[in-house]
């Protein structure tokens, strides 16, 4: 994959992360509370699970972003 195309998909995933964080903020607190059956997770455990993934494509997402050339820089290697 090309630098320019990792690029854009960073930003897409950004973009996209963005818009699902603002549309979860708009949802009433009542609703995330709600387990749709004894056995199924709340909306509100459901995302704190996302959460502890989304960290982990943060911190991937960093080192791929610290990685990049960029203008006047040289890639860093481990």
């Amino acid at each position: 994959m090309s630098i320019q195309r990792l690029r854009k998909h960073l930003h897409i995933y950004d973009q996209r992360r963005r818009s699902f964080l603002s549309r979860i903020s708009e949802l009433p607190p009542g609703l995330l509370s709600i387990k749709p059956g004894p056995t199924r997770w709340s909306l509100i455990q459901v995302l704190e699970h996302l959460g502890t993934h989304l960290r982990q494509v943060e911190r991937i997402k960093k080192d791929i972003k610290d990685a990049l050339p960029e203008a006047g820089r040289t890639p860093q290697h481990p």
